[in-house]
């Protein structure tokens, strides 16, 4: 097999794709996860509370919002961002169910770059009156991939074929991007 160096497998680069986005900062991550939640059909989101720092937000229990299509009409879809090097567990599943209760929204959605918990998923899966859909670090990678989130279509100059290769200078201005926003949020602030 005449396998290039360059060439990752494509889970492979999924996986280097999630392992990236566990590395961005939480608003270089909120905007990864707000171009993986519009690609899989989650329109209108928007960062809530707070924005340049970890920790809780003013709102409680959810970091992000946004608005799915679906036959019964525009719901509203409350967000919870995890950047996590441990397993998500049942406890955020819990605090996110009793936030959509709060804030009358049907359904809501934990992204995490690393995995849940079995009572977590199950949990999650557990209330459909409420559902709660759980996006692991592999889906995560994976949607960040069929994206094009972080990736870069290169071609083999022998061939002539396209591949995909990952784009650490994209993360690289993200970050950049989202810096100079806290910056100017915080211009003359002391």
């Amino acid at each position: 097999m005449n396998k290039k160096p360059y060439m990752l497998p494509e889970p492979e680069l999924a996986d280097l794709l999630n392992l990236r986005a566990s590395q961005l900062s939480f608003p270089a991550f909120a905007y990864v996860a707000k171009r993986v939640l519009e690609y899989v059909g989650i329109e209108c989101v928007e960062l809530k509370g707070r924005r340049f720092f970890r920790g809780r937000t003013p709102l409680g229990g959810f970091d992000m919002e946004g608005f799915e299509e679906t036959e019964a009409g525009r719901l509203r879809v409350l967000i919870q961002l995890k950047r996590y090097h441990r397993a998500v567990d049942r406890r955020f599943i819990d605090e996110l169910r009793g936030t959509i209760f709060r804030y009358a929204a049907p359904c809501g959605i934990i992204i995490t770059t690393t995995s849940f918990t079995v009572p977590a998923r199950d949990a999650a899966a557990s209330y459909p009156g409420r559902p709660i859909r759980v996006m692991d670090g592999c889906e995560l990678g994976r949607i960040m991939l069929e994206a094009r989130i972080g990736v870069t279509t290169s071609i083999d100059p022998i061939t002539g074929e396209n591949f995909l290769t990952f784009d650490e200078a994209a993360f690289e201005r993200l970050e950049d991007y989202c810096e100079l926003l806290y910056n100017n949020h915080h211009k003359g602030r002391s």
